[in-house]
C-alpha cells in the first residue's frame, strides 16, 4: 500500500513538477505573442477572377499541319457536354491497351 502510494506521489510529482518548470516558459511564449503586432501571415485572399465558360467542340479550330508538327504538343479532353479542355498530353491515352490487343487478334495469321 505504501509502495503504490510512493510510486503515484513520484508520478504526480514529475507530472506537475515539469508542468510547474514549463509554465514560466508558456508564460514568456503567451506573453511574446500578445506584445506583438498582429501581423497577417498570408496576404488576404483576391477576389476570384471569373472563369470563363469552355469552347464547345463546334467552336473549336482544327489546327493547322504545321502547328501539329512543330507547335507544343497538346490534348483535346471532350466532355460530355461537349465542351473541350485543352491540356498537356494525357498519358497513358484512354483504350490504348485494348485498341493494341485488338490489332494483336486482328493480325493475319502467317
Amino acid at each position: 500500500m505504501h509502495l503504490r502510494r510512493f510510486v503515484l506521489g513520484m508520478a504526480m510529482g514529475l507530472v506537475f513538477g515539469g508542468f510547474a518548470v514549463a509554465w514560466p516558459e508558456l508564460q514568456a511564449q503567451t506573453a511574446a505573442q500578445t506584445a506583438k503586432p498582429a501581423e497577417p501571415s498570408e496576404p488576404p485572399m483576391e477576389p476570384a477572377a471569373e472563369e470563363k465558360p469552355l469552347p464547345k467542340l463546334e467552336e473549336m479550330q482544327v489546327p493547322d499541319v504545321t502547328t501539329l508538327l512543330q507547335g507544343k504538343p497538346l490534348c483535346w479532353v471532350v466532355t460530355i457536354k461537349d465542351e473541350v479542355i485543352v491540356s498537356e498530353p494525357v498519358k497513358p491515352r484512354p483504350f490504348t491497351k485494348v485498341a493494341m490487343e485488338q490489332l494483336i487478334t486482328d493480325w493475319p495469321k502467317g
